[in-house]
């Protein structure tokens, strides 16, 4: 989700009675509205998990004048850069996460679904992305692995007889790259 589609979460009955999350409004510059492009207007599955720790935190909602479920005592939005500073960074701090703001989880997001083997479809769709190679290009990152695999396979392919380690003992051949 981008941050102001998280800033306009609201009406804690429709998250607690449907495992779909639909984006219909956004948070910005202290106003809801609709999302701006027509690819934002979506609809995704949220995980078992995720409904429960909700359905959890609507449990203990106060509803406000704006009906967002992520407010302060006070009924106000939380601002996107404090939301950051005050809660993600002190939660990603004591789980050894190193810190980023709320859309590097967008980047996150795109990569696990590609290592996934999830269609470039329903990533762009789940993302909200217009334009299909925004995806790919430049929210979908390499992961290291495949890269160390990789190499490693260019390196059987290119020098055969070269032995394999140090000690000139050879090792197991490398495992098939899948392009997901």
């Amino acid at each position: 989700m981008r941050a102001g589609e998280l800033r306009g979460l609201g009406s804690a009955i429709s998250i607690l009675t449907n495992p779909w999350f639909t984006c219909v409004r956004v948070l910005g510059e202290g106003r809801i509205n609709l999302p701006r492009v027509q690819s934002a207007l979506r609809s995704f599955a949220l995980s078992p998990a995720l409904l429960a720790h909700l359905a959890g935190y609507c449990r203990a909602w106060k509803p406000n004048e704006r009906g967002v479920l992520l407010a302060t005592r006070t009924g106000t939005p939380w601002d996107a850069n404090l939301l950051v500073k005050r809660k993600l960074y002190p939660l990603g701090d004591s789980l050894g996460i190193e810190r980023g703001g709320l859309h590097a989880f967008r980047h996150t997001n795109s990569t696990f679904m590609d290592r996934l083997g999830v269609p470039l479809k329903v990533r762009q769709q789940r993302l909200g992305h217009s334009d299909s190679s925004l995806t790919p290009d430049v929210y979908t990152h390499v992961a290291s692995e495949g890269d160390v695999r990789l190499a490693a396979q260019l390196d059987a392919i290119l020098r055969p007889n070269a032995p394999k380690n140090e000690n000139g003992s050879g090792m197991e051949p490398p495992k098939p790259f899948v392009v997901n």
